[in-house]
């Protein structure tokens, strides 16, 4: 910098000292007028341009030494279009004679006006200076002779109307300066030393014209106080006053004013020093202030200082820069500044006090260092208000230029969800919500607290989760979620709402795909009748209308189990426990596949309402024409007690059962295998159903709704003392019905039979003869029936034994419809007497006729009738005695007929 000092001072003051002789020789020898011609020559020889000398050439010689030139102009080079390289239209140097054999140089006011320089550059890259710096380059034969002069002193510059033309036709872009005029105060300048000996005032201002892809036009003033001391490398200025107005398509608004001043501008080279004091930028709505200092400037810069952020209106920034599409809201950024000290290099930057404002919120922070050469950004204690919320936390980024690793925690203190979604509804920032009362849904409090990792920008992990809303809370030692992979992973989650605590751990894969989550949970015990009320006072569920506790007490629920959910389609379920009162649903797996339209529990167990249940449950076609099948074994249960509590829950409606002494319905328990078609085809397999001491078993029941069929093979019922087995099958069960089949009635006694239906209420008391007359204690049936529409009824094959008496009929028919009774075959042993014969009745139910044949063999006629007497079926006879008239044998065969 020296070495450049040295240099153009030594060209101007040569250039001086031969103006002054060229003066001394013109003002006693010549006019120099006469020599325009021979001057052009001279510079044509040099340069190869030419010199067109237009106005007057005037000399004074004392008291001083002056030149006032008129307009003169230098031609361009040769394949230019512009005719002129330079022009100037006057310039004048007066030069005091006397101080000159002082060796000192002082100048008047150096006036140089409508000076005009056309700098061209071809789009093939020539420029018409290449000519000009090839003479300028020449080497001189030696090292300057430095100065004899001491001293130069010039009153000032006056530069007028000067302008520059930038033409670069490679970028089709054109840049013109014009209208500069440059006015400095008095120089005072050492001239072995280069200092100033006073500051400078300099003042500038030019317009500024450029045209192409980018146009602009604009106006350009600087004024300042410039202080020189190339001795010591030490610049300064002060103070500093720079402005732009701009115009352009490109400018916001079309039209921008900026403006840079300082107090101080202070460059030391010998030091490597820079400050700026009282630094004030002005751009657009913005206001920056600080103070700047550099260390190290050649080498390794380093800037410190404080930086100040004047409120503005951002919002009507972004609108003069027509962003306004970007603003969330016209209630938002209408002010933000804030400020901090810094410290940078290349190596990094460091920002302490860090304070950044926009409308009421605030970011604060003690210290955030960004290190360019390890890629990382820290920032410690960061706070953060706004809309009502307090966070605080710690932010660490890693390889931030390559693949950023994000570490740090947050906590976010207690604040109210309500005045905040206000806040942000004000602000537009948020649609208007409905929020449920109060009363419902306080929603006063809620916090959060966790640390986290991101990972370039895919994978974020949780760790020590805490999230409080209320008196609800949301916990997880650790959640992972990998967007690459599309992996969510929460382990040891823990979860309080609404009077509920759920344990359990979630893993999902190809969350953004087919998702597949697994995992387990835990639903400790808690009260479903109060969480019910808490929902439906936070409206997320509708008034319920539950059963009285003291019938269906709805005080402990619980639930367990682990899951796996393939693609939203397909859940299954492990080691379910789920617990309801001291009602228990258990399964090792239940799975569901809404795509195959299939559920399938396996070794199910329900335990409710005293009642315990085990089996299996398959379901098919589950959202079309389900089939149901699987099995169930239903072990001791207490009927009556179940029964009671399905009507306290208003499951069933009152039933009007027995008195327990009649039918107790203490003991129930039922096993089968069972299939159901569409709904209405039901079949059971191996059916056992035991109520008490009576059972009732089938190897095959089949009910089908749709074709009205009902089939039972192999049935057995034990009941009452009976013992009955056999087949039934029914049709047209819903229209007019027929039912078939066989029945086996082994010995049974049927008084006791008769007593307990009548003690169950299924009979009415029925006046039976002293057992001792008709003991009634063997009894038993075996026949094939056929039953028509209620009123047509065949039996085959019937055999009836009541005690030591038996009615036997190869066909029995009774048609209700048409009045008769038709029996074949018939054969009776009662009472020791044998009748054979047939039957055949009329008109039943109106003039009943009968007709038929009895053949009755040998029998001892005087017991037959005693037996009738004791039976009560016949009042006492008097008989002759018995050696007058023997009766002991009988027999009759005939054919009858009654009408």
């Amino acid at each position: 910098m020296k070495r450049l000092f040295k240099i153009l001072l030594s060209l101007l003051l040569g250039a001086i000292a031969l103006l002054l002789i060229a003066i001394l020789i013109i003002v006693f020898i010549v006019d120099p007028n006469d020599y325009k011609s021979q001057i052009a020559d001279l510079v044509e020889d040099a340069t190869g341009r030419t010199l067109t000398i237009e106005g007057d050439i005037s000399l004074t010689f004392y008291p001083w030494l002056g030149l006032d030139l008129g307009k003169v102009s230098l031609g361009n080079a040769p394949g230019f279009a512009e005719p002129e390289f330079a022009k100037i239209n006057q310039a004048q140097v007066l030069i005091k004679l006397l101080p000159l054999l002082r060796k000192q140089v002082e100048v008047d006011t150096v006036l140089l006006e409508g000076a005009q320089i056309t700098l061209t550059r071809k789009a093939d890259g020539t420029t018409n200076w290449d000519d000009l710096a090839a003479l300028g380059g020449k080497k001189p034969d030696q090292e300057e002779k430095s100065t004899t002069l001491e001293e130069l002193k010039i009153d000032g510059l006056d530069l007028r109307h000067a302008k520059i033309v930038w033409d670069d036709q490679q970028t089709r872009s054109r840049y013109v300066i014009s209208d500069v005029n440059l006015n400095t105060s008095a120089v005072d300048l050492n001239l072995s030393t280069l200092v100033l000996n006073e500051p400078v005032q300099l003042q500038l201002n030019t317009a500024l014209d450029i045209s192409g892809d980018t146009r602009l036009r604009g106006q350009i003033e600087l004024d300042t106080q410039v202080l020189i001391n190339q001795e010591n490398q030490h610049y300064r200025l002060e103070p500093l006053q720079f402005s732009a107005t701009v115009q352009g398509n490109q400018i916001p608004g079309g039209m921008q004013t900026v403006s840079i001043n300082s107090q101080v501008v202070d460059v030391d080279l010998k030091q490597q020093s820079l400050t700026l004091e009282g630094l004030v930028v002005k751009i657009m709505e913005g206001l920056l202030s600080g103070d700047v200092q550099a260390q190290d400037i050649q080498t390794n810069p380093t800037l410190s200082g404080t930086l100040k952020l004047a409120d503005f209106n951002l919002q009507k920034l972004l609108k003069q820069l027509n962003l306004h599409a970007a603003l969330p809201s016209d209630e938002v950024l209408k002010t933000v500044g804030g400020q901090t000290q810094f410290k940078a290099n290349t190596a990094g930057i460091l920002l302490t006090n860090l304070q950044l404002l926009v409308d009421d919120n605030q970011l604060k922070t003690p210290k955030i260092y960004l290190d360019l050469e390890k890629q990382t950004l820290n920032a410690d204690a960061l706070t953060l208000q706004a809309f009502g919320m307090s966070l605080d936390g710690q932010v660490s980024v890693k390889q931030l230029f390559n693949q950023p690793t994000v570490d740090g925690k947050l906590a976010l203190a207690p604040f109210n969800p309500r005045q905040v979604l206000k806040r942000l509804e004000q602000a537009k920032l948020l649609p208007t919500l409905s929020l449920p009362e109060e009363k419902s849904l306080p929603l006063k409090t809620a916090a959060l607290e966790t640390q986290f990792q991101v990972r370039q920008g895919t994978n974020v992990r949780l760790k020590n989760l805490h999230l409080r809303l209320d008196d609800n809370q949301l916990k997880a030692l650790q959640l992972k979620f990998d967007l690459e992979k599309q992996t969510l992973n929460l382990d040891a989650l823990s979860l309080q709402a609404f009077g509920m605590r759920l344990f359990g751990r979630l893993n999902a894969k190809q969350i953004l795909a087919q998702p597949t989550l697994s995992g387990q949970v835990s639903l400790a015990p808690f009260n479903p009748r109060q969480v019910i009320k808490r929902l439906e006072q936070a409206k997320l569920l509708p008034a319920l209308s539950l059963p009285d506790d003291k019938l269906l007490p709805l005080k402990t629920a619980a639930l367990e189990t682990r899951f796996h959910l393939q693609q939203a389609s397909v859940v299954s379920l492990k080691n379910l426990n789920l617990r309801l009162d001291d009602n228990h649903l258990k399964t090792p797996q239940l799975q569901l596949d809404l795509n195959k339209q299939t559920l399938n529990a396996d070794a199910l167990t329900l335990q409710a309402l005293g009642i315990n249940l085990d089996g299996q449950l398959n379901i098919k076609q589950l959202l079309s024409k389900p089939t149901v099948s699987g099995q169930v074994t239903l072990t001791s249960a207490n009927l009556r007690t179940a029964l009671k509590r399905l009507e306290q829950a208003q499951l069933l409606p009152p039933q009007s059962l027995p008195d327990e002494k009649l039918l107790p319905l203490k003991t129930a328990s039922l096993k089968t295998q069972f299939r159901v078609s569409k709904a209405n085809d039901i079949r059971l397999k191996q059916l056992d159903l035991r109520i008490d001491d009576n059972q009732f078993k089938t190897s095959q029941l089949q009910l089908d709704l749709e074709k009205q069929t009902l089939n039972a093979d192999a049935l057995t019922l034990k009941a009452l003392g009976v013992h009955l087995n056999g087949q039934i099958n029914v049709k047209q069960m819903r229209s007019k019905p027929t039912v078939s089949g066989q029945v086996t009635l082994t010995s049974a006694n049927l008084r006791t039979a008769l007593k307990r239906l009548e003690q169950a209420q299924l009979l009415p008391p029925l006046p039976l003869p002293d057992k001792t007359l008709l003991p009634l204690r063997k009894a038993a049936l075996k026949t094939q029936f056929h039953v028509s529409e209620a009123n047509d009824i065949r039996l085959k094959q019937l055999n009836l034994r009541l005690d030591d008496n038996q009615l036997k009929t190869a066909q029995f028919q009774l048609d209700l419809e048409k009045q008769t009774l038709n029996a074949d075959a018939l054969t009776l042993k009662a009472l020791g007497v044998h009748l054979n014969g047939q039957i055949n009745i009329k008109q039943l139910l109106s003039k009943p006729t009968v007709s038929g044949q009895v053949t009755l063999t040998s029998a001892n006629l005087r017991t037959a009738l005693k037996r009738l007497e004791q039976a009560q079926l016949l009042p006492p006879l008097p008989l002759p005695d018995k050696k007058l008239l023997p009766l002991r044998k009988a027999a009759l065969k005939t054919q009858f007929y009654v009408g």
